[in-house]
């Protein structure tokens, strides 16, 4: 698939937030987008969105990080660096990452995006931090065992999609 072949396909009406970068490695450092999220059980979520019924709502979403530029990987490490900062340091990282998730949803031209925390954790960070959005969470990739689980997960999450497109 080339990059013309996505014009019709990307949107801005739902965004997945996962709760940090993924600990995969690339093996061709130039490819920054590599890295994204290239665990393990990544690939459930993608079979799930490509299945019909529902590739037509969450195909071409826009996935994203609520904390980035982070070194930790997983929620437990996360956890343990925003333990290890002040009080004041804490808020301003936390206020800083919140303020990027808003600049990102405001660079893709989001009017009212459904945002899908991928995870308890990340379902958590935005219903605390970003309360003036529409928030549903699903589960995270590694708790999910198939792709037809991810698939009823969505289906559920698909109630709350916009029905009007705003094509990236």
């Amino acid at each position: 698939m080339t990059w013309g072949d996505l014009g019709g396909r990307l949107h801005n009406r739902v965004v997945f937030v996962t709760l940090n970068k993924g600990s995969g490695t690339v093996q061709d450092p130039a490819a920054d987008w590599a890295s994204f999220h290239s665990g393990t059980h990544d690939y459930l979520l993608a079979e799930a969105i490509g299945q019909p019924g529902i590739q037509e709502v969450f195909g071409g979403a826009y996935i994203t990080d609520f904390f980035k530029g982070l070194p930790p990987s997983t929620t437990g490490s996360l956890n343990l660096l925003l333990d290890s900062l002040s009080a004041i340091a804490q808020a301003r990282t936390v206020q800083a990452m919140e303020a990027l998730l808003e600049r990102e949803l405001h660079i893709l031209g989001c009017e009212r995006p459904l945002l899908i925390g991928v995870g308890r954790d990340a379902e958590r960070w935005l219903r605390k931090r970003m309360n003036s959005f529409r928030v549903v969470g699903i589960s995270h990739y590694e708790d999910v065992e198939c792709p037809d689980a991810y698939a009823r997960e969505l289906k559920r999450a698909a109630m709350f999609v916009s029905s009007r497109t705003v094509r990236a």
